[in-house]
């Protein structure tokens, strides 16, 4: 326990290199197979797509990003014809959000491309290892934060 307090800040920063090396990774490859979205986007498009009918506030908590963010990725997914917002019949200040069949496709596409990114990045990495490297990053996520 002693290394971890020691060098808990070696560990955030490599998680922190680890995972802009992949979105790197994922960025590169939507580019070269013509997407034209990022990683980020995409991560708001899956959200949608997992979601049916979510709200932006939602997609915001489920991205954990501000809804100001998530608000200009979504006029630029909607610009060019990824999602569509449906008014609430319930509530008409609230917009639903939902993929069009293009978005739709599009997840699909680009799950394929994530997918075989972290195969390659994981290749060589033992199916015990990526187990307990998963159940370790859960524990500390699940453990309590400052907040």
């Amino acid at each position: 326990m002693s290394y971890l307090l020691k060098n808990s800040s070696q560990v955030v920063a490599a998680l922190e290199r680890t995972t802009h090396n992949i979105k790197e990774d994922v960025n590169i490859k939507f580019k070269l197979l013509g997407y034209g979205v990022s990683y980020e986007q995409w991560v708001v498009l899956n959200a949608i797509n997992d979601n049916l009918g979510v709200t932006q506030i939602e997609i915001a908590k489920f991205c954990k990003k501000e809804p100001a963010s998530i608000c200009r990725t979504l006029q630029f997914l909607s610009k060019r014809n990824l999602i569509i917002k449906l008014s609430d019949p319930n509530n008409r200040k609230v917009n639903r959000v939902e993929l069009t069949s293009k978005g739709k496709s599009l997840v699909e596409k680009a799950q394929h491309s994530v997918d075989e990114v972290s195969r390659k990045r994981f290749e060589n990495i033992f199916d015990r290892e990526l187990n307990l490297f998963i159940k370790i990053l859960d524990r500390i996520q699940h453990q309590k934060g400052i907040a």
